[in-house]
């Protein structure tokens, strides 16, 4: 309903604009943190020994 001496578009353009507002800073944070997260859980896959020791220069004993 329209405020007294305004007419329709004038009473509805703040909530017009809020809906095509992006969203606030901390829901994008949390959207990109849980991104983020998501990379960083561990794979299943166990880390290949011999290649990383190969790659650091570390000289395998046996």
């Amino acid at each position: 309903m329209a405020r007294h001496g305004q007419d329709r578009a004038t009473a509805v353009e703040p909530e017009h604009a809020a809906l095509g507002a992006p969203p606030p800073q901390i829901q994008r944070l949390k959207a990109i943190q849980a991104e983020f997260q998501a990379l960083r859980s561990p794979g299943s896959q166990s880390a290949d020994k011999a290649f990383f020791d190969d790659l650091s220069g570390d000289i395998a004993l046996g």
